[in-house]
């Protein structure tokens, strides 16, 4: 080999060098922009507005120890000041995800400012998306507002760094004008009015839930299971031409633990988490829904526990008979066995008790 093939050899050899190594960093980067954001539906309902969106996750890359924070904010187009940021999303690498689920066990909570509506975990195996539904109150600058989804990166060392905002939605919950139409008016025979036959069908959807949160996600637990049964009902009697839906009665039920006007507030979020879901999902209007809140369930409780073999249950079923304050029941409750009982009605008889029933 001459002196100059060597030259040239060593040349390229070096350049092939710097080439992987300026291409593995780049490859192990978080990338929080592809995420892709779709059925966006924001409106007002009263004095609230709610926000649904499914977000993508399929070409969102996340190193093990990082995790993303998707924060969707609404601002008002005349004045920047004007904005509010609604819960974010958390989507983590599978260290940082161990590491969410600790603090969550130790703290009740995590270490950052805004507690999250949902965290998923990166999965490389599978396509992943979330629901996000959410509800705060209107004010009159929202009208014509914009809704962006800030991102965020933070690392294992509890920096950020802050992504490009994405646009969602411009001019949301815009005003319509009232259009007035010329009335006509038809003479006509007014044929004999058919009776229109009534159905009525009863359904429970016993979702999981985070203890003390309203969101439904779809990966928790065994919910992907229940939000298939969900669906394929609804699609039955939808696609059914001899039945037309004139109206969804939704009850919302939550577990005993806790206080109990925070547990009706929190079945009556359930309930409405749950038709937010129907209207994103099979665009059922509103109009159509009425739900209501039964806050705890301790009749279901009192039932689930006649017929169960659990230890203390003559004394369970005295607590609830005797004591009319559901909120003082907890402490006898918890006095029973050292905790051991109470904590087997935490983990086999209080998941089944929070659930949406719709009609």
């Amino acid at each position: 080999m001459t002196e100059r093939m060597k030259k040239v050899l060593f040349k390229n050899i070096t350049l092939f060098v710097l080439y992987i190594c300026l291409a593995l960093p780049a490859l192990a980067q978080t990338t929080p922009m592809g995420v892709k954001i779709v059925n966006e539906q924001i409106e007002r309902v009263g004095n609230n507005a709610t926000v649904n969106l499914e977000f993508i996750f399929d070409n969102v890359a996340v190193r093990s120890n990082d995790m993303v924070i998707y924060t969707p904010v609404i601002i008002s187009v005349a004045n920047s000041a004007d904005r509010i940021a609604l819960p974010p999303i958390l989507f983590a690498g599978s260290k940082r995800n161990k590491m969410l689920n600790r603090q969550l066990r130790l703290n009740g909570q995590l270490n950052i400012e805004a507690q999250p509506i949902a965290i998923l975990k990166k999965n490389n195996r599978k396509q992943q998306s979330i629901t996000y539904s959410t509800t705060v109150a209107y004010s009159d600058w929202m009208q014509g507002a914009t809704l962006l989804v800030e991102n965020a990166v933070s690392g294992c060392g509890d920096c950020y760094d802050q992504g490009k905002d994405l646009l969602v939605a411009s001019n949301i919950m815009k005003s319509v004008p009232t259009i007035e139409f010329p009335v006509f008016v038809l003479t006509y025979i007014e044929p004999e009015v058919e009776e229109v036959k009534a159905r009525a069908d009863s359904h429970t959807a016993t979702f999981n839930f985070v203890v003390g949160r309203y969101e439904l996600i779809r990966d928790y637990k065994n919910n992907q299971t229940k939000f298939d049964e969900v669906d394929r009902i609804i699609r039955e009697v939808m696609s059914n031409d001899d039945i037309e839906i004139t109206e969804f009665n939704i009850a919302g039920y939550a577990s005993p633990e806790g206080s109990a006007p925070q547990n009706k507030t929190l079945a009556e979020q359930r309930a409405d988490a749950f038709a937010n879901y129907l209207v994103t999902k099979f665009n059922v209007t509103k109009d159509k829904f009425k739900w209501e809140s039964f806050g705890e369930d301790w009749s279901g409780l009192k039932e689930a526990v006649e017929t169960s073999s659990i230890a203390d249950k003559a004394d369970i079923l005295n607590i609830i008979a005797t004591i009319d304050n559901v909120d003082a029941r907890d402490v006898p409750l918890k006095r029973l066995s050292n905790g051991d009982t109470y904590r087997t009605l935490l983990n086999d008889f209080y998941p089944p008790l929070r659930r949406t029933e719709y009609t």
